[in-house]
């Protein structure tokens, strides 16, 4: 997997680990038209490992950004790219990971509370998104979402623009 590690290590150094920038309604989707598959294909075309067994329980459905929310969205995170929703099942964890440095991602859990954590140099940092929350989350660092509710934790996930 190739990495920009120049920016990688710029972002660990300059960019906050996490930020709340503040809180939306989204209600979860009518149809979710996610498949493995293609999630899988996705993360192959932009150079990221994954081990098939460990995201069987994971899954992403890109979306159209006409939903009725998406003005109070950008007036949140300024221009959104690469817009969908994941969906991670009950009682499952995402594993370890760290996504490409060139992405500014914004996470909002949907429909319930879901436990971030990332892990630096230095510590383990964990914290809560409760739903609607618009959370920033410094990628680059490795990182992994633990849904410990009954029921699959929908989330809404986007690339935007950080101003640092």
């Amino acid at each position: 997997m190739r990495r920009d590690l120049k920016q990688l290590a710029y972002k660990r150094k300059h960019y906050p680990t996490h930020k709340l920038l503040g809180t939306i309604s989204v209600n979860e989707p009518e149809t979710f038209n996610g498949d493995l598959h293609l999630t899988l294909d996705n993360r192959t075309r932009h150079g990221l490992d994954f081990e098939y067994a460990k995201l069987s329980k994971y899954n992403q459905a890109s979306i159209a950004e006409d939903q009725e929310w998406i003005d109070s969205l950008t007036s949140i995170t300024g221009e959104v790219n690469r817009l969908r929703w994941s969906k991670l099942c009950a009682d499952e964890t995402l594993d370890w990971h760290i996504d490409p440095a060139d992405w500014d991602r914004f996470v909002i859990s949907v429909n319930v509370s879901s436990i971030c954590e990332l892990k630096t140099h230095k510590e383990l940092i964990s914290f809560t998104m409760n739903p609607g929350e618009v959370w920033y989350l410094n990628s680059c660092w490795s990182h992994r979402v633990v849904n410990n509710n009954p029921v699959e934790r929908i989330a809404l996930l986007g690339n935007f623009t950080l101003p640092v």
